[in-house]
């Protein structure tokens, strides 16, 4: 390989590895910028839950409505993480995840993300 083929082929690789980065980069940043918007969204769930606790039955149902990607649904989990047992109350599936996981916020404003395939980890504490 002469000389000017082998710094072709070098830089060649290198816009490669370096385009690579950057996507992955980009992606990873719109991964965490839904995990906390989502993180919010249940947040106010919670929150407003709590405020609304006279008629459980219509306020549920009132609470559960789809809001574009953001679909909660009652998830009243037990998940034990670091010897530690949080009670889930509301969960979310986001779109853009695919199946990888579930949101869950606990009973005291603890957000978790139970995935299917990089296990279970506290995303969020709004206590």
């Amino acid at each position: 390989m002469s000389k000017k083929n082998f710094i072709i082929f070098f830089f060649s690789v290198l816009a490669v590895a370096t385009l690579f980065v950057i996507v992955h980069f980009f992606n990873r940043g719109q991964y965490i910028a839904v995990i906390n918007a989502e993180a919010g969204m249940l947040k106010g769930l919670n929150r407003e839950w709590r405020s609304k606790r006279g008629t459980p039955d219509e306020d549920l149902k009132e609470l559960l409505q789809a809001n574009g990607s953001f679909k909660p649904f009652l998830f009243t989990n037990s998940i034990a993480i670091d010897n530690t047992n949080h009670f889930c109350q509301f969960g979310v599936e986001v779109d853009s995840f695919g199946r990888r996981g579930i949101l869950a916020i606990t009973t005291n404003d603890i957000v978790i993300w139970i995935g299917s395939k990089d296990g279970t980890r506290i995303v969020h504490d709004f206590r």
